[in-house]
C-alpha cells in the first residue's frame, strides 16, 4: 500500500512572531481565537526524510502522519484499528516505509542505541527559541462559532487573510502570543501547549514483542510439497520474502510502534488539541529488573560481541532527560568512567544480597550475574570490560547515572511493565507446553527449562521426566519460580535472598532517586490473563479466587495435533527427538500456569500500592473474552492438506487483523509468532505476548485510568 502524506492546509509555512506575554488572554467582544496542534506526537516530527539527515521535521510528513495515525476524539484503540483498515486496506506501522526502503531515519538510532537529537530537542531544549511545533488557528465570533466572512489581520501573516480560513503556523513549544483583528475589533491570546514527556520502561510486554513494524510476508504454501515438509516449511527462509536489516524500531530490543505504551502515548496526544507528547521508549524484550532495567542486559540472540544492550534502561533515560552534563564522581574514585555511580544506601534501604537478584541463575548466564550496581564491580571487571572493545570503550558499564536535579527534565509519566522475566515466565510456559514424560535425561536437559514452577504447580507425577528434571535443578543453584517470587534461603552470613517484593522496592527506589518521579507518576500495568474463560468477581488488585483460577480453557492431554496453535514450538525442536511430542496446554496445566503467575501479580499489586505507585490493576482482566483458542488461522496454513478447514496459503496471513469482542485472541500463539517474525533467533520470542488487539485493550484501560485522574502529580 502506498501511503500518501498530504498537507491539509495551504502549502505556505507561516512563522509565528512572538509578542510580549500577557498575564491573561484578552478577547475583544465579537472576535476570538481558537487553535489546535496538528502534529501532537513528537516521534513523527523527529523523522528525517533523507539518509543524510536533511528535511528533519518536514511539516507535510509530520502533519500527514498524525492525520493518518492519530486517534479521533473518544475513539478506542480497537475502533481506530478498524477505521485504519477500512481506510487503507491493512494495518501498517507509520515506520514501515522507513524500515523497508529506507526513506530516511527514524527517531531512534539503533547503532548508537539512543534517540536522535531531533526528538531529544523537545526535552533538552523545551523552552528554546528554535524548538517548534505545528499548529493551525482560526477566528471565531463571541459564541465560539467560526467566522465566515471578512478579512482578518493576523500578526503572523504578511497580508490580510480570509477570516473563514485557518492559518497554518509554526510556533514555539513553550508557547506564544497571537493577535487577530477584524475591522475595529481585536483579540489577543497566549497559546500555551501542554507538553507531556512520557518515558516507557520495561520488558517484552512493554516493547510490543510479536508485533514488528515490518512483519513477515509469506509466499504461497498451497502445494503438496509444503504439506510434506510440515512445520519445517516455516523455518526455511526461501519460503518468505527477504526482510530488511531492521524489522522493529529497534531490532535489538524488538521495540514496536504497536506497544501499548506507544499506543497510550499516542492516544494521550490525540485526546487534547492543545497537547504535545514526547514519548521516549526504552523497554527491551527479555529485560529483568536486574538484567536490563538497572544493569546492562544480556541477550543470547545477538552476535557474541553485541550480547549486551549498551545502557541499562534507567541510565538511558537519565542521560537523555538530563539537559546538561551528568553528575560526575570525584577524581579520587579512581575509575575510568566517572558518569557512573554506585547505588546509594537510600536506594538499598537495608536490602542485602541484592546482587543475587541479577539474572535468574541458570547455566548460560551464571558467570555474568554478579553485579553490585557500582562501577568496577565483579560483573564489570569479569564481563563488561571485555565487551566494551566492540563499542569503542564507551559502554556498557555497571553502576547508575545521575543528573543534577536542576538539569533533569522530570518525565510527566513513567510507563512500566516489569517482573515476568524475573520469575522466568517463558520457562514456565515452556514447562507446561512440552511433554511431561518419556524423555531421556539428555533430552530433558536440552529441552526442559532452567527454571521450573514452584512445587505446588509442578507435574504431580513424581516419577515423570519433568519432575525428575526439576528435582535435579532444585539440588543445584537454580531456584524455582516460587522461590524467585517469595525469596529463598541460600546459607552463609546473609542467608535470605529477597523475593519480588524486594526487587520491586529497590527498583521503585532507583526510579524515584534517578528520574525524580513521584510514586504517582509511575504508571504500572498488571499483567493480563489470556487463560480464563469467565469474567472475574474479585477486585482486580487482589489474587484470583480458587474458582476463578479453575475457569480456564484446556486442550486434550497427550494428543499430537497437527492443528494445534502451539505446533510452532516444533520448529525449534530437532525432529529426531520431538516428532511425536504432544504440544498443548491442558486445563490442569493452564490452571497451574495461571496460579503461578497470579502469585507474582499479587506481590506486584501489593508492593506497588504500598509505595503509592499508580498501579493499573484492571489490565489483569483485559483479555477475558479474547482467549488464545479463539479466532481464525489457529493452525499452520499447510495443515489444511491434513484436514484443517480454514486456509491454504501462508501469503494470506494478516499479522494485524481487527478483532472484536468474542471474535478472536488477544495474544500470539506459537504459530502466530512463527508466522509474524520467522527467523531462528526471533520465531519463538513472541508466544503468550499481546498481539495488536491485546495491546489496544491494555492501552484503552490505561488511558481511561489516567483520564479519570487530574493529570500527572507534580
Amino acid at each position: 500500500m502506498k501511503l500518501e502524506l498530504r498537507m491539509p492546509f495551504r502549502p505556505m509555512l507561516v512563522a509565528l512572531c512572538l509578542l510580549p506575554l500577557f498575564a491573561s488572554p484578552l478577547r475583544a467582544q465579537g472576535i476570538g481565537i481558537e487553535w489546535e496542534i496538528v502534529n501532537r506526537f513528537a516521534p513523527f516530527q523527529a523523522l528525517s526524510t533523507t539518509r543524510d539527515g536533511g528535511n528533519v521535521g518536514d511539516r507535510g510528513m509530520a502533519v500527514g502522519l498524525f492525520e493518518t495515525y492519530g486517534m479521533a476524539d473518544g475513539e478506542t484503540v480497537g475502533e481506530w484499528h478498524a477505521r485504519f483498515i477500512a481506510d487503507h486496506g491493512r494495518m501498517t506501522s507509520p515506520y514501515e516505509a522507513f524500515l523497508r526502503a529506507p526513506l530516511g531515519e527514524l527517531h531512534w538510532d539503533p547503532d548508537k542505541a539512543e534517540h536522535r537529537a531531533e526528538l531529544l530537542k523537545f526535552v533538552k531544549e523545551e523552552d528554546g527559541d528554535d524548538t517548534y511545533i505545528y499548529a493551525r488557528v482560526w477566528a471565531v465570533d463571541e459564541d465560539g462559532e467560526r467566522l465566515t466572512t471578512g478579512q482578518c489581520d493576523w500578526n503572523v501573516t504578511f497580508a490580510p487573510w480570509p477570516c473563514a480560513e485557518e492559518v497554518p503556523i509554526k510556533m514555539q513549544l513553550r508557547g506564544a502570543t497571537l493577535r487577530v483583528t477584524r475591522g475595529a475589533t481585536e483579540a489577543v491570546d497566549y497559546l500555551e501547549p501542554e507538553h507531556l514527556v512520557i518515558v516507557g520502561i520495561g520488558d517484552s510486554y512493554a516493547t510490543g514483542e510479536g508485533n514488528p513494524d515490518v512483519p513477515a510476508r509469506w509466499k504461497t504454501s498451497d502445494t503438496q510439497s509444503a504439506a510434506d515438509q510440515g512445520v519445517k516449511w516455516f523455518t526455511r527462509f526461501w519460503n518468505y520474502h527477504t526482510l530488511p536489516d531492521r524489522r522493529w524500531i529497534d531490532d535489538r530490543c524488538h521495540r514496536s510502534f504497536f506497544s501499548h505504551q506507544s499506543l497510550t502515548a499516542l492516544k494521550l496526544a490525540s485526546d487534547d488539541p492543545h497537547r504535545f507528547v514526547t514519548f521516549l521508549h526504552y523497554a527491551c524484550t527479555g529485560a529483568e529488573i536486574f538484567d536490563g532495567m538497572i544493569a546492562p542486559q544480556y541477550q543470547s540472540w545477538e552476535e557474541e560481541e553485541r550480547r549486551y544492550v549498551p545502557y541499562a534502561q534507567v541510565n538511558a533515560a537519565v542521560r537523555e532527560l538530563c539537559t546538561g552534563p551528568l553528575r560526575l564522581r570525584p577524581n579520587s574514585a579512581g575509575f575510568a568512567n566517572r558518569e557512573y555511580h554506585p547505588v546509594t544506601q537510600t536506594e538499598l534501604r537495608n536490602i542485602t544480597n541484592y546482587y543475587e537478584f541479577h539474572r535468574r541463575p541458570q547455566a548460560k548466564t551464571t558467570l555474568y550475574r554478579d553485579t553490585r550496581l557500582r562501577p568496577d564491580d565483579p560483573f564489570d571487571r569479569n564481563v563488561l570490560r571485555g565487551v566494551r572493545g566492540y563499542y569503542g570503550n564507551a559502554y556498557p558499564w555497571s553502576g547508575l547515572m545521575d543528573c543534577p536535579l536542576a538539569r533533569l527534565r522530570v518525565p510527566d509519566y513513567l510507563f512500566l511493565s516489569a517482573g515476568g522475566n524475573d520469575i522466568g515466565f517463558a520457562d514456565i510456559v515452556r514447562y507446561f507446553l512440552l511433554p511431561a514424560d518419556g524423555l531421556s535425561d539428555l533430552e530433558a536437559t536440552l529441552a526442559y527449562p532452567d527454571v521450573c514452577p514452584g512445587v505446588p504447580y509442578q507435574n504431580s507425577d513424581e516419577y515423570s521426566s519433568i519432575r525428575r528434571h526439576c528435582l535435579r535443578s532444585a539440588g543445584g543453584i537454580w531456584p524455582n519460580a516460587s522461590d524467585l517470587i517469595q525469596g529463598r534461603y541460600v546459607g552463609g552470613a546473609t542467608p535470605f535472598v529477597g523475593g519480588m517484593d524486594q526487587r520491586y522496592t529497590l527498583f521503585f527506589n532507583v526510579l524515584q532517586r534517578r528520574l525524580r518521579v513521584a510514586p504517582g507518576q509511575i504508571v504500572m500495568t498488571q499483567y493480563p490473563d489470556p487463560l480464563r474463560t469467565e469474567a472475574p468477581t474479585s477486585d482486580a488488585c487482589d489474587p484470583l479466587t480458587e474458582v476463578e483460577r479453575a475457569a480456564v480453557f484446556g486442550a486434550p492431554a497427550d494428543v499430537v495435533d497437527a492443528l494445534s496453535p502451539w505446533e510452532g514450538v516444533r520448529t525449534a525442536i530437532p525432529s529426531l527427538i520431538g516428532r511425536n511430542w504432544p504440544l498443548n496446554l491442558t486445563q490442569e496445566e493452564a490452571q497451574n500456569v495461571l496460579g503461578q503467575f497470579d502469585d507474582l501479580r499479587a506481590v506486584l499489586a501489593e508492593t506497588a500500592t504500598a509505595r503509592g505507585v499508580d498501579m493499573v490493576c484492571d489490565t489483569r482482566d483485559a483479555f477475558v473474552g479474547y482467549g488464545w483458542w479463539q479466532g481464525e488461522h489457529l493452525n499452520f496454513p499447510n495443515a489444511v492438506l491434513k484436514g484443517a478447514p480454514e486456509w491454504w496459503n501462508a501469503r494470506d496471513w494478516d499479522p494485524f487483523p481487527h478483532i472484536g469482542p468474542g471474535q478472536g485472541r488477544a495474544i500470539r500463539t506459537a504459530n502466530d509468532s512463527v508466522m509474524v517474525q520467522p527467523h531462528h533467533k526471533t520465531a519463538l520470542t513472541a508466544p503468550v505476548h499481546p498481539n495488536l488487539t491485546g495491546h489496544g485493550l491494555i492501552a484503552d484501560i490505561v488511558f481511561d485510568h489516567l483520564s479519570a485522574s487530574d493529570g500527572p502529580p507534580n
